[in-house]
């Protein structure tokens, strides 16, 4: 659909093409966050800290991956006391408007890049 759109709208100048992912990461008995930062009084000023989020930005190469790593929609805790992770990931790519192969050729790397990501989520430091 995305290369179909390209193709409707030929005369707008596309400088980027970014493709998006959202998963939901699972549950978790502890807050997997809890690892990550330093206990301080700044975690509990304000009626303590209610929500985290951890931004990774990976641009050495391209495709560039920018991942977030945010508790999950609504409430740190659900039902079952378990925290939940949301995993956000785009890999975005630069091209001039003349490259309008390379951009399409792109798009149809989706299904790799997502399974690049899965595979990268695996490594990501939460048990």
């Amino acid at each position: 659909m995305a290369k179909q759109y390209l193709q409707v709208l030929p005369h707008v100048n596309y400088t980027g093409v970014g493709i998006n992912f959202a998963f939901m990461a699972g549950s978790y008995p502890k807050d997997p966050f809890s690892s990550l930062l330093r206990d301080g009084p700044w975690l509990h000023e304000q009626g303590g800290l209610s929500s985290a989020a951890i931004e990774l930005h990976f641009k050495n190469v391209k495709p560039g991956l920018n991942v977030k790593i945010a508790q999950g929609p609504d409430s740190i805790q659900v039902s079952d006391e378990n925290l939940k992770l949301v995993l956000f990931a785009n890999y975005h790519h630069d091209f001039t408007p003349q490259e309008e192969q390379a951009r399409a050729d792109y798009i149809s790397q989706a299904g790799v890049l997502k399974k690049r990501f899965l595979e990268f989520a695996q490594s990501l430091p939460f048990e």
